[in-house]
């Protein structure tokens, strides 16, 4: 487990770290493609987590063999003796050792745990409050629920969202993965003008179009797994803010609403609470991240073909390299052994191994190799294959 933990944490970094310097090097990408990124990065930590065996890809050189395969066995066989030392030295006992000392691996594997459970349990808190929550909410005017429907069908969506008003939220959110509600607050929304409203709920169904309840499970789930890491964390923190940019972009072009109109209905929903994890909300959770959304609402997406190109390579690399790859060295065929002969077809050629001919005794007579009819019909004498022995003196 602590091995996984480290090459999670390694490869979501490295990811990380591209996805920040692709940010940088491309000033002018949209919201929806940096929200993307950024889930790809949580994504990578989660799933480089959970998937226990890599996919391994020939790509390195192959060692060559400098020993041969019977040194690699002597060395690899201990001998009988040395085999028999090392059980003698693991089953003597040491003078002065008490209870077996407790690995650090395991230390820090129960450490990790630990805190898993604890943001689990706060996950969970946080749940059970969000659905009572929606249980004390009080259904919204037919009003509200008629320009949910006209959204919903500006943007294309077919999904079916109640509406509802409660006392105890500060900003217009939507909840719930199964079922999602829209929540409103009772004394902020009703201080914002008749457009101001159609804007706000326009965000919340554009996070219901985009999907981004389901999504949010991702980013959420590696800044539990994975809460001692500071980029997990962040790859979350970007996630949140660049899908809340990609809303707003979603309201500009839907309801052809001016940058000016919008940032004003931001600065009069103000600041509230960062949301549980099954929520997305309107409003910003900080002063910096107010700043940052309004500033990005005067950012113009680049609509040219070399800014579209290099946005769609950096999500296919993103996306590719979310699946765990480990490179491995490319394997060499052993070199078939060299047949003395050629061999019949259908037969399997053996080695050179002549063997040493029979000593014939004197005065034995000696057989053609072939019968008596075909040497008179070859009208030859066969002197290559039939020999007699002579004596020396």
């Amino acid at each position: 487990m602590l091995s996984l933990l480290v090459r999670a944490s390694l490869e979501g970094a490295l990811l990380a770290a591209c996805v920040w310097l692709a940010c940088r090097a491309l000033p002018r990408m949209s919201p929806r493609v940096r929200a993307l990124l950024w889930w790809c990065v949580a994504a990578k930590f989660v799933v480089a987590l959970l998937w226990f065996t890599p996919i391994p890809v020939p790509v390195l050189a192959s060692a060559p063999a400098s020993a041969p395969a019977a040194a690699m066995d002597a060395h690899s066989i201990p001998s009988q003796s040395s085999t028999g030392a090392a059980e003698k030295a693991e089953t003597a006992p040491v003078p002065g050792r008490g209870a077996p000392e407790i690995p650090w691996t395991a230390v820090v594997v129960g450490a990790w745990a630990l805190g898993m459970g604890v943001a689990l349990t706060r996950t969970l808190r946080d749940w059970r409050r969000t659905r009572a929550l929606v249980s004390r909410s009080l259904p919204a005017p037919e009003s509200l629920h008629a320009d949910v429907r006209e959204l919903s069908a500006r943007l294309a969506s077919r999904a079916v969202v109640d509406v509802r008003v409660s006392a105890e939220v500060e900003s217009p959110m939507i909840v719930g993965v199964r079922r999602p509600v829209i929540l409103v607050p009772a004394q902020g929304f009703a201080a914002l003008s008749p457009d101001q409203r159609r804007m706000a709920l326009c965000h919340e169904v554009a996070h219901l179009k985009r999907g981004d309840l389901w999504l949010g499970c991702v980013p959420a789930a590696a800044e539990r797994f994975f809460f001692f890491h500071p980029l997990a964390r962040l790859a979350a923190r970007e996630y949140a803010f660049w899908r809340e940019a990609a809303c707003d972009e979603a309201v500009l072009t839907t309801l052809g609403t001016s940058p000016q109109s919008y940032g004003r209905m931001l600065l009069a929903l103000g600041v509230s609470r960062r949301t549980a994890t099954f929520s997305a909300a309107g409003a910003a959770w900080s002063f910096h991240n107010l700043k940052r959304r309004i500033t990005m609402l005067d950012h113009t997406s680049s609509s040219s073909f070399r800014g579209r190109a290099l946005a769609a390579c950096a999500v296919a690399a993103a996306i590719v390299a979310v699946a765990p790859i480990r490179a491995v060295a490319r394997s060499v065929a052993a070199p078939a052994p060299i047949p003395s002969r050629i061999s019949a077809p259908g037969q399997t050629p053996r080695l050179a191994s002549v063997p040493a001919p029979a000593a014939v005794p004197a005065g034995t007579p000696t057989a053609p190799c072939r019968p008596a009819r075909l040497r008179r019909r070859a009208r030859t004498s066969c002197s290559s294959c039939c020999f007699t022995r002579t004596e020396t003196p």
